[in-house]
């Protein structure tokens, strides 16, 4: 692996090339602008400098990772309404007819599975995709110089658009039910706002997670096998299939002490007054997001360029592997 050029390196090799013929005056001319070389910055400060004033490298990131996951497909962008649709049918048929779970609100389930899988697919993908984002970018971030930071970041494309089209489709369906039976789900205004901080505490949450996990990924692919298995009971032990209130007695801990929680029932609560806020795990929720993302930019400024010597370790290529953990 040749490593990318460093500015010690062009220094000397500009010390020893031999002087160049004289340019004509056009050459002159541009060589005379300025050029501004600056050091990669270091550090967790430094690292969020450096992206911010390189914020505009993001967006053709993430539209590249977006791009990825429909590559090959016949249906190209339908899948990002396909996927959404036919998730909440099937859940809706097997847990709300099959199993006979209600919202326990009065709401239809099909809505209530839509509000809760809106925020659980948004956490769930963003993780999957960024766990494999060092993997996925490895080639570009050993022969170019950017933000590193960018690299975990633009794995949330793709889970953000879809969250997007739960929400498309959630406003659909409530004016279907407003057609059909007169009833409109949607919560009021001042209600409604509750989504937005229940929003961007998820992804405070996701981010913080991300960050550890695109690292541990790099080095050990153990993580990526194991999250497969891990985050459908994580679907299961949060209120999202279920009303918070169904919980056991002696079970109602566990939803209190899952970080998820709060940010899931304050989105449901939001949207469709399906959901129960508590304030001890809206704390719980806050402390665990507010460390896992602070020490998660902290690991990662410190260990992202040297992960790259174990990506690509042990024949196994994520840029060519089968999506079949994206769908």
């Amino acid at each position: 692996m040749e490593p990318a050029p460093t500015l010690q390196a062009l220094r000397d090799q500009t010390r020893t090339e031999p002087p160049a013929p004289l340019p004509t005056a056009p050459a002159a001319a541009a060589a005379a602008a300025p050029v501004a070389i600056t050091e990669v910055p270091t550090g967790t400060w430094g690292n969020l400098r450096y992206a911010w004033t390189e914020r505009e490298l993001l967006k053709p990131m993430m539209a590249r990772f977006l791009a990825k996951r429909i590559r090959g497909t016949k249906l190209g962008r339908l899948w990002l309404l396909i996927r959404p649709l036919m998730d909440a049918l099937g859940k809706t048929l097997l847990f709300g007819g099959v199993l006979k779970l209600s919202s326990g609100s009065g709401t239809p389930y099909f809505l209530f599975i839509l509000a809760g899988m809106l925020g659980w697919r948004l956490f769930d993908r963003s993780l999957m995709y960024g766990m494999r984002s060092v993997r996925l970018y490895r080639k570009l971030m050993r022969s170019f110089h950017f933000p590193l930071l960018f690299v975990a970041i633009s794995s949330l494309a793709y889970p953000l658009v879809e969250a997007a089209v739960y929400m498309l489709v959630l406003f659909g369906t409530v004016i279907f039910f407003w057609a059909t039976t007169g009833h409109f789900y949607l919560s009021p205004p001042p209600r409604l706002l509750l989504f937005f901080p229940g929003f961007a505490l998820l992804l405070v949450l996701t981010m913080g997670a991300t960050l550890w996990l695109a690292i541990a990924n790099a080095k050990w692919r153990d993580w990526r096998y194991a999250l497969r298995y891990v985050l459908p009971i994580g679907l299961f032990v949060t209120p999202i299939l279920y009303p918070i209130n169904k919980l056991p007695h002696q079970w109602h801990w566990l939803a209190v002490v899952n970080p998820l929680t709060a940010p899931i029932e304050m989105i449901k609560f939001g949207l469709i007054g399906a959901g129960f806020i508590e304030l001890r795990a809206v704390v719980v929720s806050l402390v665990i997001g507010g460390v896992i993302t602070v020490s998660g930019l902290w690991y990662y400024s410190r260990e992202a360029s040297r992960s790259l010597q174990f990506a690509g370790v042990g024949g196994g290529d994520d840029d060519d592997d089968d999506d079949d953990d994206g769908f």
